[in-house]
């Protein structure tokens, strides 16, 4: 096939270089990404005059607005250009107020940050390679429009004048309110790993960074991130709290085991009694926290995605904050609603540092795509689940079957999860959890109309006492109506240790071989030890490494020792971390698991899971910290930065004083426990990113079929969402040669060069007319690099291997490169290119 290139042609590759050739990403998108976090003064073309703010005399916000009468950038407002999310912004000026808008034209300068102050703004070439802006009032709906012959603002759309204007860089903006993140740069040269080398640092096993929609929304108090900043992140917690923390029931329970606890409800920027560590009501994990744990060494968080029906379902009831705009409480609703909550805040971190792909928080799929975000500076975040109604399939619901298990794998497989636990808290149709006694015992008799049913342990199993009736909860205002409501009280031997008699169940099982084939990691704590067992003899004969015990949940052995659950799972190479804690109890549980670790051959992964935002408490203050306590300044462990306390509006957080009071306090532990010397501990932890992406790459490569949909082994087409045209190989449907480019062209079920297998484990494309020739692309990876068909082979660098990620198509090699199609026409060649999400490069796989 024979390729012309045009300047049209040329155009395209160098935008491409630039970052990327969709509509998403074009040099004007660009423009406007890049002014995130920028001073700026608003500059009309035409008078060359700039915005100022001025005293108008009207009713609205004290009567303060604006117009275009300003002299020179001297008579000029400067605004801090704060994103909301891509290409839209509040524009804050120099006096800590907003430029907005209200019905039916007045500009005003506004006091709060709301969607009269938010503004799309789109970048325009005014052909001399600058650009202009035109600004979209979010509130109105209307473009910003300036009548040039007397410096008014308008927003009527039957007001001549210009309705761009330029953005001039300017001095002394008026910074927008932030958390700091408390360190310093050294001049230590930044050397991040190359994918193929060693990782050192650590990974969170175990946090919730979705939490704040769980339960209905109305129960953790803040918000990792918020479109209009901190001050609405992070406010005061009254509103779902009640007056003094009066209505946080659940909260003050499980927290501070006492339903009369009360807390000061100010958030920023006083923030007088939260967080702290042992809270497990209000947000701990904000964005600029997270940042500052991942400057000092976190290279991999996995985030469940996190529900619970009964502990929903009970605090609607409770709260009354919840009786209005809340969530719902479905378990499978919750988790679509929190993937996407965890997109949206991945989207704001990148658009706070300037575009799509720039923000340190990146959501992976694949191993490799990990070790890529790491070594480029950045932090790898895996998507996982930790629902007690797994996939709706409690004891309540209705019968599961092996095709709805199927179905919802594979959709939840679709937008990310990679790791997820088959059992939490209450026994579903997969198996039995590991009991509890009290609140959560209450919590299994609602969600599944038992109380837990149990036997004695084997031999060894630590088990759990369990006791006759509810003493304490019964006293519990709208508990103790639901417990005599189920007109039962639980009877145990109070002379014993119970554990659960149920294990895993045939679905389970089913479940856990179908977790296998897509190479996702099988979280076992919660589970029972009957259920452990199960799951882990299927590990076993599969010799499977993708399981993980993330957070000291798992059945241990009498004196709270590691179980032979912790062996087996360090045998296959699986994940063993700790519940984190105060240092002395951290070294403590640590080194059990790192003691196991050396018993077999894999760089077993030993580490920390913190569950922050998790209904956990975190760690506090060691007995011993006034004999050696963290000094600030220190250095990181790689020596880039110097981290001194850290401050979040008027409050400044000292590791020695309080603990893991947020996340970002993380650091500080960090070097508390280099302090300590235990350097056995301390690499461990630093070893754990590296070990557990080891981990995740071996159960990937482990599975006898990987997801896809259809089936590998069935042919299959590849259509392009936009056009509905399928991959095709020119000339003859049934005999097709090499080196030919792949083109799109109509569907045509009857074309066998249409249809492809796909080969997981080598993951070649093999096409269905020629077994023997597979998608290839040039070994040298470039925008615009041909994809044609070739021999099927295993040569370096010239026929590597290929996945699906969603409904992208990768190489395995490089997953920032996307297939991707140029053009919807027939005939339109197929490349590779910049992976940049657009609808040219998405694709579904479709059986024939």
């Amino acid at each position: 096939m024979k390729t012309t290139v045009t300047l049209v042609g040329l155009v395209t590759i160098f935008l491409g270089f630039m970052g990327s050739k969709s509509q998403a990403n074009t040099v004007e998108d660009h423009a406007t990404y890049e002014l995130a976090q920028g001073c700026y003064s608003i500059q009309s073309p035409t008078t060359g005059k700039f915005v100022r703010r001025i005293h108008n005399g009207g009713l609205i916000d004290g009567g303060l607005s604006y117009d275009i009468n300003g002299i020179g950038l001297s008579g000029a407002d400067a605004f801090y250009l704060k994103p909301t999310k891509f290409k839209q912004f509040l524009l804050h000026d120099r006096a800590g107020r907003y430029f907005s808008a209200h019905f039916p034209l007045q500009m005003s300068s506004g006091p709060n940050a709301e969607v009269d102050s938010e503004w799309k703004i789109e970048a325009i070439q005014d052909g001399s390679g600058s650009f202009i802006y035109k600004l979209l009032n979010l509130g109105l709906g209307r473009y910003l429009r300036h009548a040039t012959w007397d410096g008014g603002l308008f927003y009527s759309r039957l007001v001549n004048g210009e309705q761009a204007f330029k953005l001039i860089p300017a001095q002394g903006c008026r910074e927008f309110p932030e958390a700091q993140l408390g360190l310093n740069r050294t001049d230590v040269i930044e050397d991040h790993p190359a994918p193929g080398e060693f990782i050192k640092g650590f990974a969170d096993f175990h946090t919730h960074m979705t939490s704040y929609e769980f339960m209905g929304g109305k129960f953790l108090h803040g918000r990792p991130f918020h479109p209009y900043g901190i001050e609405h992140a992070l406010p005061d917690g009254s509103g779902i709290h009640g007056p003094w923390g009066a209505l946080d029931i659940i909260g003050n329970l499980m927290g501070e085991n006492d339903i009369n606890a009360r807390h000061d409800t100010r958030g920023w920027p006083d923030f007088p009694s939260w967080p702290k560590h042992s809270t497990v009501s209000h947000q701990q994990a904000y964005y600029k926290w997270i940042e500052r744990a991942h400057k000092a060494g976190l290279k991999v968080m996995v985030s469940h995605l996190v529900e619970n029906e009964v502990l929903c379902w009970a605090h609607s009831t409770i709260n009354p904050a919840s009786w209005i705009k809340r969530n719902g409480c479905n378990t499978m609703d919750s988790v679509r609603l929190q993937s996407n909550s965890l997109v949206d805040m991945q989207d704001y971190i990148d658009a706070q540092a300037g575009g799509p792909g720039k923000g340190f928080f990146r959501i992976v799929r694949s191993s490799n795509e990990a070790r890529q975000v790491i070594s480029q500076g950045k932090l790898a975040v895996l998507m996982g689940i930790e629902v007690s109604e797994l996939l709706n399939c409690g004891l309540q619901d209705n019968p599961c079957t092996k095709p709805k298990v199927d179905r919802v794998l594979d959709e939840v497989y679709n937008f990310g999860v990679r790791t997820m636990f088959p059992i939490h808290r209450f026994d579903n149709q997969f198996g039995g959890t590991r009991i509890e006694d009290g609140f959560i015992n209450v919590g299994q008799a609602i969600a599944s109309g038992r109380f837990f049913e149990t036997k004695e342990c084997l031999a060894g199993v630590e088990g759990q006492n369990m006791t006759n009736g509810f003493p304490l909860i019964g006293k519990v205002p709208v508990l103790k109506d639901i417990l005599a409501g189920l007109g039962l009280q639980p009877e145990y031997d109070e002379d014993r240790r119970h554990c659960n008699k149920h294990g895993l169940t045939e679905l389970g099982v089913y479940l856990i071989n179908g977790m296998i084939d897509r190479g996702m990691l099988i979280e076992l704590d919660h589970s029972s030890y009957e259920t452990s067992d199960a799951i882990l003899k299927i590990a076993e004969a599969r010799n499977y490494s993708g399981v993980i015990s993330a957070h000291s949940h798992l059945q241990r052995a009498d004196g709270h020792e590691p179980s032979d659950l912790h062996e087996r799972i360090a045998k296959l190479g699986g994940g063993l971390a700790v519940y984190n804690s105060d240092n002395n109890g951290l070294a403590t549980d640590l080194n059990k698991m790192i003691d196991v670790k050396a018993r077999h051959n894999y760089l077993v992964a030993t580490g920390i899971g913190t569950d922050v935002n998790g209904l956990g408490a975190q760690a506090g203050v060691r007995s011993n910290i006034a004999d050696s306590p963290v000094e600030y300044p220190f250095t990181s462990f790689d020596g880039l930065y110097t981290f001194d306390e850290q401050t979040t509006g008027n409050r400044t957080f000292n590791y020695n004083n309080e603990g893991i009071a947020h996340y970002g306090l993380l650091a500080d532990q960090m070097e508390d426990l280099k302090k300590s010397g235990d350097w056995r501990v301390y690499d461990a932890i630093y070893d754990s990113a590296e070990a557990y992406l080891r981990m995740w790459k071996r159960a990937e490569s482990n599975a006898d079929t990987q997801y896809i949909n259809p089936l590998p082994q069935e042919p299959f087409s590849i259509v392009d969402h936009r056009s509905g045209k399928c991959f095709d190989i020119p000339g003859n449907d049934n005999n097709v040669g090499r080196n030919v480019n792949i083109q799109l062209w109509w569907c045509d079920k009857n074309a066998n060069d249409q249809k492809w297998i796909y080969k997981p484990k080598s993951g070649k494309l093999h096409n269905y007319a020629n077994q023997n020739y597979c998608l290839d692309y040039e070994g040298w990876q470039a925008n615009g690099s041909p994809v044609k068909l070739w021999d099927c082979a295993g040569v370096p660098n010239q026929h590597q291997a290929i996945d699906f990620v969603g409904s992208t198509i990768r190489p395995r090699g490089n997953l920032d490169f996307a297939i991707d199609a140029n053009g919807w026409h027939d005939s339109a060649n197929i490349t590779l290119w910049w992976h940049h999400g657009g609808s040219n490069q998405q694709w579904t796989r479709k059986s024939n």
